[in-house]
């Protein structure tokens, strides 16, 4: 038998992933903003000074670091985003459920 407290519990515990899942995404964002940043800044370098031979490998390595680095936080953002949309599809419908649960007398219990 589930009870109403259960139910309330259930409904608060995925608002607080909600929550996570959105925080964790903004997280996300400034990092790939200064993954941006930082390429940027290495593709101006490159094109504003005289670069030797070694010193292009160099910054050809950074960028390839800079872009995976990016790209693992951009990877993990998506798969955020895609919980996220699922999670927003259902909000309204978790925090009506939870209006409706304590509206109900505590002593019923759902079958």
């Amino acid at each position: 038998m589930v009870k109403i407290k259960d139910s309330l519990e259930l409904v608060e515990h995925l608002n607080s992933i909600t929550c996570y899942v959105n925080d964790t995404m903004k997280e996300l964002s400034s990092e790939i903003s200064l993954y941006d940043l930082q390429e940027q800044d290495i593709l101006h370098f490159i094109e504003n000074k005289s670069v030797g031979a070694s010193n292009m490998s160099k910054l050809f390595k950074l960028i390839r670091e800079v872009r995976g680095k990016r790209r693992k936080c951009k990877n993990e953002f998506m798969r955020l985003q895609s919980l996220s949309t699922k999670l927003r599809n259902k909000e309204t419908c978790l925090l009506d459920t939870k209006f409706e649960i304590k509206d109900l007398p505590n002593y019923y219990d759902f079958k």
